[in-house]
């Protein structure tokens, strides 16, 4: 039997009603009254050919409220004559749905009680209740017909069976009638609107409109999403460098131009120059910065296709990149759903290709005039990321979540697959697991739970590619070359780990690598099984217990055993943060301070340093260089936590207080220029020979970027103060002994590599010792006898998906603009 209803099944509330319209412009009035409240920061999009508001964006109300359907109804009272309503026409609550902060509330359009086809507004509030977004379907009909049906529902079914090419579910329960109004030009028609019922098997799922008063056909849509064609780099312009005729994946049937990359799921946005500003708001202060506009430029063809050829690396407004954006987001899009994952939070999820900043990070620093010119240069931008709504709401605005691929200097990040694939699993493991960056342990900084997150967006990136090489496309276009990241590797926790969490996931991650490598891609479903287990705090350790049962569970004992023996090479099923500091030079640590990370007296490091001592000596000195890096600017204050005997240092905490089990505690003295060094002693006697364990802590603000860290010791007697005693306190600079390598015997003298002991330099030496110790090269500071060998560090890498090394300048405004896919984590604490 044929299900005929007419009208709505679900209860919903009228709220709001438009009178016949007036002579004013509804869409300027709207505008003037919304410039009012959102200032400069206000975007908006014109419905082509017709006098409506497409979306709206900015702060659009004034006061945060609790009560999101009371704002919205005020705000629909006022505004939807401009976002399109009919006279005669209504807008019901359809629903709330809640997101990570924030909700969005959607509305339906109707005449009476028949819906009207496509007839939605949709309200993005953020976690304050504060208003951000609309977007609106809605047309402002110039006509509509009247509700009396004079062709009956069976007859308008019948009808629709018998068109070509439909094909229906058989069983006739399957088939639902309804009354709605759709959208024919200005006019809204009384139709039946009838659903045949799924059909897989024949990839057919058809909607059918066939007109209530004259019976003839107004439309149909198949809602097995069509494919069109495209011109993409199937992987990247490395990996598979030719361009291959594609199809794009969940957009629906063509309807009308311009037919732009927008999905149910997914939409396709280019970083166009429209030379508008975007208020900024950052640690008290606000700008308006002019940064490209996010919008839809690639317009399908007379055959609403995607072929695109302009391809260039450093094109900045391409609409190649834009039709690759689509489809690889909805290549690992369809990737996770075939695993079992639903829908993103935010539909359509927006992806923006060709971002662009107004700061020039190659090295023309911070322009402020440049800036907020809405005529000024928009620079390069080397790096892709993805961003939650609401939480960057308050730097810079997202109203819905997204991920961002930018232009680079030499290399367009849209192209690259790999990155597509990483970006998008963010996005995956924020809506399900919402991670941690950093949590505070009994061994200090923990920042596994933002590791784990880069590492799975390695993972699923490899798992799709197949190939361990991430970014091979994006890496090489930077100046350090190469691939972004590659995980066929030896990497071990902690040796090869920084304290920084894309470094710090490789272990993890070249683990997995090698597990696909033994049993292909059988292992990718434990793999994302496990994944939906975790938790915003999980560590390696946790994720690994959870890998290892789901292999168990899935594929049986023999390989789970072969994963376990691989996390065991890789120390990840229990790693404890201790480095091993006999005879080496560590080449880079990072050192979070209390800007993002509040704890007193001082905020622990990531890692202790343990070095043996053996009988004869006198003290254990720690020398390492400094210099700020992070987000937030400001200084940073070096502080030496000491342990002597077998037991490493543990830490415990009660509030924001850290309190520790150290035999000695003291802040590094400056050496001048960005060197450091402390110094463990004891009072009048040697040193006991054994373990001796150190950690560099933060009793600053800023984050610190630490390199050639090296800790040794020698039989000298110390110009420092001593535990049990109290030594003349010198600037640290006068008549330094020259210490004794770790792995060197007690009488072996000298230390002239790149740790920043003082004496003649050497420049080529210095270049070279800087080089093993994993920098670019190093050159002599100073003069003659001051002279002392400076390591080059680089910048801080504060975002998704940089090439380790490469540089970008720090603090303030600057660093909050290239780093925040850092912050989108960070932020969590």
């Amino acid at each position: 039997m044929i299900s005929r209803r007419i009208g709505p099944v679900v209860a919903t509330v009228l709220v709001l009603a438009v009178a016949p319209l007036a002579a004013a412009d509804p869409v300027e009035e709207s505008l003037a009254s919304l410039r009012a409240v959102a200032g400069p920061q206000l975007s908006y999009l014109v419905r082509p050919g017709q006098p409506a508001l497409r979306t709206v964006t900015g702060r659009l109300t004034v006061e945060p409220t609790a009560d999101l359907r009371g704002a919205a109804t005020r705000f629909l009272a006022q505004h939807a004559r401009a976002l399109g309503l009919a006279p005669g026409a209504a807008l019901r609550f359809d629903r709330e749905v809640p997101l990570s902060r924030g909700a969005v509330l959607r509305y339906r359009e109707y005449v009476g009680e028949i819906p009207v086809v496509r007839g939605q507004v949709a309200l993005r509030f953020d976690g304050d209740g504060i208003l951000r977004l609309v977007n609106s379907s809605l047309r402002p009909f110039a006509a509509v017909e009247p509700p009396a049906a004079l062709v009956g529902s069976a007859d308008a079914v019948a009808a629709a069976l018998e068109l070509p090419g439909l094909a229906a579910a058989f069983d006739p329960e399957r088939i639902w009638a309804g009354l709605v109004y759709y959208p024919v030009g200005d006019e809204a028609r009384l139709a039946w609107q009838i659903e045949t019922g799924a059909v897989p098997a024949l990839l057919a799922n058809w909607v059918v409109w066939i007109d209530a008063r004259t019976g003839e056909l107004l439309g149909r849509e198949n809602r097995v999403w069509f494919d069109r064609l495209a011109n993409v780099f199937e992987e990247n312009p490395v990996a598979t460098p030719a361009i291959v005729q594609t199809t794009l994946d969940d957009l629906p049937a063509w309807t009308a131009d311009p037919y732009y990359l927008t999905g149910e799921l997914l939409l396709s946005r280019n970083c166009i120059d429209r030379h508008e500003l975007t208020l900024v708001e950052m640690m008290g202060f606000s700008l308006n910065v002019h940064i490209c506009s996010e919008v839809q430029v690639a317009a399908g063809d007379e055959n609403h296709d995607f072929l695109f050829t302009d391809n260039t690396d450093t094109a900045p407004e391409d609409l190649f990149a834009e039709a690759a954006m689509f489809f690889h987001a909805m290549k690992v899009y369809d990737y996770f759903q075939g695993l079992g994952f639903g829908e993103l939070p935010t539909s359509p999820l927006a992806a923006s290709v060709n971002f662009r900043i107004p700061i020039d990070a190659a090295g023309g620093g911070f322009d402020l005039a440049n800036m907020t010119d809405p005529n000024g240069t928009l620079y390069p931008f080397d790096n892709a990321m993805f961003m939650p709504a609401g939480e960057m709401s308050a730097y810079l605005p997202r109203d819905m979540d997204s991920i961002v691929f930018g232009q680079g200097t030499l290399a367009d990040f849209s192209y690259d697959g790999d990155i597509v694939y990483h970006e998008f699993t963010h996005a995956v493991t924020w809506a399900e697991i919402n991670w941690f960056g950093a949590t505070l342990d009994d061994q200090g900084l923990d920042i596994g739970p933002g590791a784990l997150s880069e590492a799975y967006s390695d993972i699923f990136s490899m798992f799709i590619t197949e190939d361990p090489r991430i970014g091979d496309y994006g890496g090489a276009g930077l100046a350090a070359g190469g691939a972004i990241r590659d995980l066929e590797n030896d990497a071990r926790c902690p040796d090869d780990m920084i304290g920084e969490v894309h470094q710090d996931s490789v272990p993890f991650s070249s683990a997995a690598w090698e597990v696909w490598q033994l049993h292909g891609a059988a292992v990718v479903q434990p793999y994302y099984d496990a994944l939906m287990t975790l938790v915003s705090d999980s560590d390696f350790a946790q994720a690994s217990a959870a890998t290892l049962a789901e292999l168990s569970s899935a594929l049986g004992a023999t390989v789970a055993a072969e994963a376990r023996a691989e996390f065991e090479r890789r120390n990840v099923l229990d790693c404890r943060r201790i480095l091993d500091a006999n005879g080496r030079t560590f080449a880079m640590l990072m050192g979070e301070g209390t800007n993002s990370l509040p704890a007193n007296p001082y905020v622990p490091g990531y890692a202790m340093f343990r070095v043996t001592v053996p009988a004869g000596q006198r003290q254990v000195r720690a020398t390492f260089q400094a210099q700020t890096g992070g987000m937030f600017g400001g200084t940073f204050t070096p502080h030496l936590v000491w342990r002597k005997g077998p037991d490493p240092l543990a830490f415990s905490y009660r509030g924001a207080t850290v309190t520790d089990n150290a035999d000695y505690r003291a802040d590094a003295v400056s050496l001048g220029g960005n060197r450091y060094e402390g110094v463990y002693c004891e009072t009048d006697r040697t040193l006991d020979p054994g373990d001796y364990f150190v950690m560099i802590a933060n009793r600053g603000g800023a984050t610190m970027t630490m390199s050639a860290i090296r800790i040794t010791y020698n039989d000298s007697e110390p110009d420092a103060p001593c535990v049990g005693g109290t030594t003349p306190e010198t600037d640290g600079g006068a008549d330094v002994p020259a210490d004794v390598p770790a792995d060197a015997p007690a009488d072996t003298a000298g230390d002239e590599g790149a740790d920043g002991a003082p004496g003649a330099c050497d420049p080529t030496s210095c270049d070279q010792a800087c080089r093993d110790a994993g920098h670019s090269g190093g050159s002599c500071i100073g003069e003659g006898d001051e002279a002392y060998c400076g390591c080059d560090t680089g910048g801080d890498d504060g975002c998704g998906c940089r090439a380790a090394g490469a540089a970008a300048p720090a603090g303030g405004l600057l660093a909050l603009l290239l780093g925040l896919g850092l912050l989108a984590i960070r932020r969590r604490r």
